[in-house]
C-alpha cells in the first residue's frame, strides 16, 4: 500500500489516476445510495427516510429549519 499523501499526489498529477479514483468514488456513492434506498423500501426505516428527504428533497420543501438567536442588532437588506 501507500500513504494518503502519495496517493493524493498521484491523483493530482495523473489524469488517468484521477479518473480511476473518481470512478471508484462514484461506484461507492452508488452502492451507499442503494443501501439507503433499500433500507427505506424494505425496512420502511423512518429515520433513513427523513434523512433522505432532508438531503435530497429540498426542492420539495424538505429541509431542517435552522434557528439562530443573537443579542446583537441585526439589519436585513433585501435586494430587489
Amino acid at each position: 500500500g501507500c500513504g494518503w499523501h502519495a496517493a493524493h499526489r498521484y491523483v493530482t498529477q495523473y489524469p488517468t489516476v484521477a479518473a480511476a479514483y473518481n470512478d471508484e468514488v462514484e461506484s461507492t456513492l452508488d452502492m451507499a445510495e442503494s443501501v439507503v434506498l433499500e433500507s427505506i423500501r424494505e425496512n420502511r426505516d423512518v429515520t433513513t427516510a427523513k434523512w433522505y428527504l432532508v438531503t435530497k428533497g429540498k426542492a420539495r420543501g424538505y429541509t431542517e429549519r435552522q434557528e439562530i438567536s443573537t443579542q446583537a442588532a441585526v439589519s436585513i437588506i433585501l435586494d430587489e
